[in-house]
């Protein structure tokens, strides 16, 4: 047990002398001993205490309950009772002052020692608990992210204020609401699915796409990942983190509708984009890369991509290779001989596949097409900061979301170059967030 600074309030001089001696002994500082109410408030006002072993009976207009209420408007130090009865009467007027424990007279030092052990470690736990709180909360009302609490059968109990603002309903108006509420009759059977796998197994981390209705009749999309929270043992509620992908949403329907038209131009290239396997070198494979990861590489040249890149197609993976560079260029340095290639410009070639770096659409077609014809495929991207200055950051970063997407279906990876002198702090934090670094 720690060492404790403890306020002794007793009126009686030789229990008073009696009791400091003994906490002495078992390694407790006593900072003081009063004996009457009066100095036990303005003791516990001044000093620097972490227990208060407070007599109910003390001589004087104030007894030791009466000054637990006034300590207790300013703080919440442990007080333990100390009294010469044990009737329902003395226990029920002490209840209201939280006391942390009952020592009945005259004092055994095991219980002494016991009881106050005991409070010393529930008030520290409560700390604990309580600062867990004002952190937890703190992030709940500052988040940016939609933030909120289900009961187990779906009623809204909490709402962050970034979720009531984007929704533009209050909280009371909240709380009559549930999840099935404010969905499309359409998500209703996947958002039932979804409560029932969440009361089942605790958690669902795969982000769900849903399309919520707000106040004003408008409609917004919105990936949402929940968990369960346990009080007392027992699952109590539903906590959900969401965030607004409208504007994502929007860009992927246009790029959609833009492929449809731009398949068959594509396919009209004659070129086609089939995959192909390097010679093997005999050497190792010098980089052991997962499947199933697109990978983001920075550095102030695209030598080490390609060379990552050579190494997996020439160790049975069957590339396809992006970049703003000239092909001759690229293919005899590195020695792809029969990698398929896009190269990101506005030139026209019998060669290769050109693609203009504004038509991202068509070079997310292009991708998938090819991605879909193999198994074990790996796209090398490089010239991003390019298309970034031809089409925006937020277009070039849909994009990845898109390929990303279609890299984690079967044995596929993808190597992103970028130079990062090119993009500010913020654009690079939020290509790792989406992409695993490979420095």
């Amino acid at each position: 047990m720690r060492m404790a600074r403890i306020l002794i309030v007793e009126d009686e001089a030789i229990v008073a002398a009696d009791m400091k001696n003994r906490l002495t002994a078992m390694g407790h500082q006593v900072v003081e001993a009063v004996a009457s109410g009066e100095e036990a408030v303005t003791a516990a006002s001044e000093l620097e205490i972490d227990a208060i072993l407070l007599d109910i009976v003390l001589q004087g207009e104030m007894d030791g309950i009466g000054a637990a209420e006034i300590i207790r408007e300013t703080s919440d130090v442990p007080i333990i009772y100390l009294t010469a009865y044990n009737d329902d009467e003395t226990v029920e007027r002490a209840k209201p002052t939280m006391p942390s424990g009952y020592l009945i007279k005259p004092i055994n030092e095991r219980e002494l020692s016991t009881t106050l052990e005991m409070a010393l470690y529930k008030h520290h736990m409560d700390r604990r608990c309580r600062e867990g709180d004002l952190r937890y909360r703190a992030l709940f009302e500052s988040s940016s992210d939609l933030i909120y609490l289900l009961d187990l059968n779906g009623q809204f109990v909490d709402l962050n204020p970034a979720a009531l603002k984007i929704l533009g309903f209050t909280k009371s108006e909240m709380g009559e609401r549930s999840i099935g509420d404010i969905m499309d009759e359409d998500q209703l059977k996947s958002t039932q699915g979804l409560m029932e796998e969440i009361n089942k197994t605790g958690t669902h981390h795969k982000p769900e796409e849903f399309n919520i209705r707000c106040s004003d009749g408008s409609r917004i999309w919105i990936e949402t990942t929940a968990s369960l929270i346990y009080h007392d043992g027992n699952p109590r509620f539903i906590q959900g983190v969401a965030r607004d992908i409208t504007e994502r949403k929007a860009v992927e329907e246009k790029m959609e509708e833009e492929i449809r038209s731009l398949k068959n131009e594509l396919n009209g290239t004659g070129i086609p984009l089939e995959p192909a396997s390097e010679t093997a070198n005999g050497r190792e494979k010098a980089y052991d890369l997962d499947s199933n990861v697109s990978y983001l590489i920075t550095d102030p040249t695209p030598h080490p991509a390609f060379n990552i890149f050579h190494d997996q197609v020439r160790h049975g993976h069957q590339g396809l290779c992006i970049s703003r560079m000239k092909p001759d260029t690229v293919k005899s340095r590195y020695g792809l001989e029969k990698t398929p290639f896009i190269w990101l410009t506005g030139n026209r070639s019998d060669d290769v596949v050109c693609i203009e770096p504004k038509a991202i659409p068509k070079l997310s077609q292009a991708v998938q097409d090819f991605l879909g014809k193999t198994d074990r495929g790996i796209i090398l991207l490089s010239g991003i900061e390019y298309l970034i200055a031809q089409n925006g950051f937020k277009a070039v970063l849909n994009l990845l979301y898109l390929l990303n997407d279609k890299v984690m279906v079967d044995e596929n990876m993808m190597l992103v170059y970028v130079n990062p002198d090119s993009l500010s702090e913020q654009e690079l934090n939020l290509l790792r967030s989406e992409l695993s670094s490979l420095d």
